[in-house]
């Protein structure tokens, strides 16, 4: 991993003279603890018309020129007008105080002649502008602050082992940009059901938790063990289920409150379910909580089952190709993780006569100050400690049209207006087929926590 600055370099050799070219400045870590060195890649030859032939010796930190008669052994400087980084040999890598002449000559100190011209710095020092340097050396005076960020990344690499690797290379280098704001969080403890907006989440392989509350851990299943969803009981979108100390709660509109323990009971039967046709498990809720849902549906008979940590989930990659083969979810779809971005609401609001909410869409993520659609192109993220890798783009289907707030499916719009502009490439039809596209789907890189208000960066 390697930083790149571009910089104005000063080449300068003993026997005179100075040439200045553009470069790119290149910080690598030596070791951890150990600070940056810089390395020599190639030794070249470089002729001019207008000035003698001189050595160019190409680094990752930019190149030297030297004159015929100074060889790889005599001492360069390498001063960058952009950073204000003074690189003096640096074979060693550690920063280092000026040198001093000696009283007895330049070769008093050892047998072999390392300070280069009497009185001058040693080959192997590593020396920031300001340190051991007169300040006329520096190209401008707006060289200060940029030395700053690089004594920063040289204490950061030599933290490295105090802190986790995922978390220490956006301090390290300028790779992230910030592209939005976390807007919106929101968990759907029932699959299909009313989603919960919380301001921070725990953010987990299988999805988004928040206490005993997990993204998607219950279903509702008929009695052939199918999963039920708003697609054929548009008003399971109006049933919530929360959570207070040990006790979860179940409750919809004009309907008494259901109070459910946490913990299934051992003794309540696992049953094996199934779920866009793959087969996953769920321990039975109980009498009381069918009869709940059954009542308030008033349709057919239906159950509540509960995935538990020791169960063995789906694997996404069974229902979408582009997954990974790591990638698993219990009860979501194909992906724990969706993410939108209200620029991309306002849009479609702007072509509808009847607005839609988020919830329309059943994002858990949703994230301001970004552009239109602009999470179409964002291939990894880092927001707040989680990092998330996009896989491919959320086909909608009728779920869409059903209305939130009132448990009624319209069947038009917005998936009518989204057809009309939001298709995917005819080279990706096979994927998609003809639904449209709205928001991306995302698998977990690295575990950690999301909060409302946590900036999000585009990683890369």
């Amino acid at each position: 991993m390697a930083s790149w600055v571009e910089a104005e370099l000063l080449a300068q050799s003993s026997e005179g003279g100075d040439w200045r070219g553009r470069a790119c400045l290149t910080l690598l870590p030596r070791r951890v603890g150990r600070g940056v060195r810089c390395r020599e890649r190639r030794l070249e030859r470089e002729r001019s018309p207008s000035r003698p032939a001189r050595l160019c010796l190409k680094h990752s930190a930019g190149e030297v020129t030297r004159s015929p008669g100074e060889g790889p052994s005599a001492p360069r400087t390498l001063e960058s007008s952009s950073t204000g980084l003074l690189l003096r040999g640096c074979p060693r890598g550690r920063p280092s105080a000026p040198s001093r002449p000696h009283p007895r000559g330049p070769r008093a100190r050892g047998g072999r002649d390392r300070l280069g011209p009497p009185g001058g710095p040693r080959r192997d020092s590593f020396t920031h502008a300001g340190r051991g340097r007169p300040s006329e050396a520096l190209a401008s005076p707006s060289t200060a602050f940029a030395l700053t960020r690089v004594e920063r990344r040289a204490r950061a690499w030599r933290g490295l082992h105090r802190r986790a690797w995922h978390k220490s290379l956006p301090e390290l280098f300028n790779t992230r940009n910030n592209v939005g704001t976390v807007a919106q969080l929101w968990v759907y403890p029932i699959k299909s059901c009313r989603g919960v907006a919380v301001p921070e989440a725990e953010v987990t392989a299988l999805g988004l938790r928040v206490g005993h509350l997990r993204d998607r851990f219950w279903l509702v299943i008929n009695e052939d063990e199918n999963m039920v969803t708003a697609r054929q009981e548009p008003r399971m979108v109006l049933i919530s289920l929360s959570c207070e100390g040990d006790t979860l709660t179940l409750s919809a509109a004009y309907t008494k409150d259901l109070l459910l323990p946490i913990k299934t009971p051992a003794t309540n039967p696992v049953r094996t379910c199934r779920v866009h046709g793959l087969e996953v498990q769920g321990r039975d809720c109980g009498e009381a909580a069918a009869q709940w849902i059954t009542s308030f549906l008033q349709s057919k008979p239906y159950r509540l089952v509960h995935f538990e940590p020791h169960m063995r989930p789906r694997s996404s990659q069974q229902v979408r190709a582009p997954f990974g083969p790591l990638d698993q979810v219990a009860y979501s779809d194909a992906s724990p993780f969706l993410v939108l971005s209200e620029a991309s609401l306002a849009d479609l609001n702007s072509r509808l006569e009847k607005k839609v909410k988020a919830t329309n869409f059943r994002p858990n993520i949703v994230i301001s100050g970004c552009g239109v659609y602009e999470e179409d192109t964002w291939d990894e993220l880092l927001v707040g400690n989680t990092r998330l890798r996009r896989v491919m783009a959320c086909s909608r289907c009728v779920l869409t049209t059903v209305d939130p707030d009132t448990g009624i499916m319209n069947r038009k719009e917005p998936l009518e207006t989204l057809r009309s502009y939001r298709q995917c490439d005819p080279s990706e039809q096979k994927l998609y087929g003809k639904l449209p596209l709205f928001g991306q789907y995302f698998a977990l890189e690295s575990p950690g926590k999301i909060r409302l208000g946590d900036a999000v960066y585009l990683l890369g």
